[in-house]
């Protein structure tokens, strides 16, 4: 009797460790099916986070690019061969004209722009304005991005 009542006992010993394990398997499956879940929203999140930031990059580039192939006439003050000569102009420039940019011409030079207009008509009125009660006018001329070079006679003499 006592060892059937040994053997009883240990059955249910085993029986209850048993259940104590598939309780604590299970308890550690469904954390880690949270864990796995909230990592997969979280990595879904950032990867629609970064995809919206791309999407976002490439709007502004194709603003950007539109916006520049809208404006092709620049009115040039500069044109420099060196380009560190360009490039302390340009830093001069920027006092008087916080819009002016340098531009690489097909030929080499450093060309240092202080507008841009979607016309030659809109650069010629901003050369004219600019030299309208200068006593010495400073030379400045229109370039055309994928146009001619010699633009200045659109320039009207005052």
């Amino acid at each position: 009797m006592i060892v059937f009542a040994a053997l009883l006992t240990a059955g249910c010993k085993n029986k209850r460790q048993e259940a104590e394990k598939k309780r604590i398997a299970d308890s550690i499956a469904r954390a880690n099916t949270v864990r796995d879940s909230l990592a997969r929203r979280a990595s879904d999140s950032l990867h629609a986070v970064e995809e919206a930031e791309q999407n976002r990059k490439r709007e502004a580039e194709v603003a950007a690019q539109s916006e520049r192939a809208r404006l092709k006439f620049h009115v040039i003050l500069g044109s420099f061969r060196v380009p560190s000569n360009a490039d302390r102009f340009h830093s001069r420039m920027l006092q008087s004209y916080p819009a002016a940019k340098i531009f690489n011409a097909p030929n080499g030079f450093k060309l240092v722009s202080v507008a841009d207009f979607d016309s030659m008509q809109g650069a010629v009125a901003f050369i004219n304005r600019a030299r309208r009660g200068q006593d010495e006018p400073e030379d400045m001329w229109v370039y055309e991005e994928g146009g001619v070079y010699d633009t200045s006679s659109w320039l009207s003499e005052e």
